[in-house]
């Protein structure tokens, strides 16, 4: 039906999430990124947590900006049934590497990676020289135990010196 679809028909494939969808799919669509503004995100995100019934205290420091009200409930949800409310950064970090060792969980170890490269941002605008090296090693280890499956202390190490 995608091959060859009839006159006049066409198909909306919503998502957030490039790997949910099969590359040769991608292939026969346009895309087109809607962005929601703050103000409506933020009105999702309050009614998302009174439907979970979830905190609102989580610090923002664990989100990334362009983290979408949805992903945002999916790391609340980790960050509570994990029992993670009052880490640190790096202690949060720190987890989700354990976590991907231990159970293989990629969303872990994706939410790990971005807090870390959170933190590195920080340090980057404070004193680029310095932190620029050890970023580009940082994103050499990450890559190295997704692809090889090596150990994950040395990225953790690295994540380590942030704090």
């Amino acid at each position: 039906l995608l091959e060859q679809p009839p006159k006049n028909t066409y198909f909306f494939l919503i998502r957030n999430s490039h790997a949910k969808i099969y590359e040769t799919i991608l292939s026969r669509c346009h895309k087109v990124n809607i962005k929601m503004n703050k103000k409506l995100s933020n009105e999702l995100l309050k009614k998302l947590l009174s439907d979970f019934k979830l905190s609102s205290s989580i610090t923002l420091d664990h989100f990334d900006a362009y983290d979408t009200p949805g992903m945002q409930i999916k790391k609340i949800i980790y960050i509570e049934e994990n029992n993670l409310t009052d880490m640190t950064s790096v202690e949060i970090a720190k987890f989700c590497y354990e976590d991907y060792r231990k159970n293989k969980n990629l969303n872990a170890l994706n939410y790990g990676n971005q807090i870390a490269k959170k933190l590195f941002l920080v340090k980057l605008n404070n004193n680029f020289l310095e932190y620029k090296k050890l970023y580009s090693l940082f994103e050499k280890r990450s890559k190295e135990f997704k692809v090889f499956n090596s150990s994950i202390d040395p990225t953790y190490e690295i994540v380590k010196r942030l704090s």
